[in-house]
């Protein structure tokens, strides 16, 4: 998915450029576009790096992608020694 969302971000950014080039008075909003485009993006991001987190979460490892502990993992682990 973060893959399309890019592949999508860069077709916006190639069809404003030209867009830009053929005329100069579309800048202004083509700019805002640009930054409407780039927000997009980052909330796929976002989305992304906050699904790979639960997932993490979700299985009780103690490590997930980023080699980071989980809270969440230690507390079940605490839970099931008692």
């Amino acid at each position: 998915m973060d893959d399309e969302i890019d592949a999508a971000f860069s077709g916006v950014m190639r069809q404003l450029i030209s867009y830009m080039m053929e005329d100069p008075r579309t800048i202004t909003a083509a700019l805002e576009i640009v930054f409407i485009a780039k927000s997009i993006e980052r909330i796929g991001d976002h989305a992304k790096n906050i699904a790979g987190g639960a997932s993490c979460r979700s299985s009780r490892a103690w490590t997930c992608a980023t080699r980071r502990p989980s809270r969440f993992a230690r507390a079940a682990e605490v839970s099931a020694r008692r």
